[in-house]
């Protein structure tokens, strides 16, 4: 009798420790049920930095920490109410542990770590990264070719500049298509952007996204197609539209610098006109017209 309530001690006892077990799987005490908000591990960051100067962004942290700021203020991205006064209560000078209380900085350097790669189209919403996709004509762009691609944006943005600045005073001649177009600069259509001084991380902001814009609709107002017909330049075309940016012309070299000349001649005190026109081209292009 003693030993079968021994053994009946002993299931019991187990019967404790199985529920006790049980209970404490699944019903873990309150502070471990909450997941702290802690920002992620400087590693994270630190790799975002290292693979910034490793792929043409400006040596420090303290740049491409003023990159990401930027880059935050001139987002078309989604941002979270949170994070939205976050951004608001930060400077220039921010640090990395100011920047990794924001989601969306968050994701970036922690996708950097489980991908291997920097996504350039984090602070630009779905229609400006379509845009952009295609202006790169790359599925996966390196960080080199994305910082090239926005510095190439800054330039043709300040040509596009002086050309506003120029056709607001400038009175135009008649029988001068190239001028008629590029006329169509200063117009209220096309309003002033003011990017960065420079691209600090490999990442686009809303600026660029609104250049590039501003590019494929300039190339294909009336008065473009007008100077680049389809007769003329067929290869600029995709369907109805000129392609942009307009690398195509390079095939068409010769035949653009003798038009651009042949329109000069007939208008030599436009000269200075002409000759930004030359440049603007030659950006978009990359085609030299001298």
């Amino acid at each position: 009798m003693a030993r079968r309530w021994k053994w009946f001690l002993v299931l019991i006892l187990l019967g404790i420790l199985v529920v006790q077990a049980t209970i404490f799987y699944w019903y873990p005490k309150k502070e471990s049920r909450t997941i702290p908000r802690d920002p992620p591990p400087v590693e994270w960051f630190a790799a975002y930095v290292e693979a910034c100067q490793k792929h043409g962004g400006l040596p420090d942290e303290k740049s491409i920490c003023e990159g990401l700021w930027w880059n935050l203020n001139h987002s078309s991205a989604h941002l979270s109410e949170n994070d939205k006064k976050r951004l608001s209560q930060l400077s220039p000078f921010c640090t990395q542990q100011e920047l990794l209380e924001i989601d969306l900085v968050r994701g970036l350097v922690k996708n950097l770590t489980k991908e291997g790669v920097i996504w350039p189209y984090a602070f630009v919403n779905e229609d400006q990264r379509d845009r952009l996709m295609l202006y790169l004509r790359q599925d996966k762009p390196t960080s080199d070719s994305v910082i090239e691609a926005r510095r190439k944006l800054h330039e043709i943005n300040g040509l596009f500049r002086e050309l506003q600045q120029e056709f607001q005073t400038a009175t135009l001649p008649e029988k001068a298509p190239l001028l008629r177009w590029v006329a169509q600069a200063g117009s209220s259509e096309f309003p002033p952007r003011q990017p960065t001084t420079g691209p600090l991380i490999p990442a686009f902001d809303s600026i660029e996204a609104e250049i590039l814009l501003d590019m494929i609709r300039f190339w294909n107002l009336p008065q473009a197609q007008e100077v680049f017909s389809s007769q003329q330049y067929p290869l600029l075309y995709d369907g109805q539209q000129i392609l942009v940016p307009p690398t195509r012309l390079q095939k068409y070299k010769d035949q653009l610098s003798q038009q651009i000349a042949a329109e000069q001649k007939a208008h030599p005190e436009m000269a200075p006109l002409y000759r930004k026109l030359r440049n603007y081209i030659q950006a978009c292009s990359a085609v030299s017209l001298q």
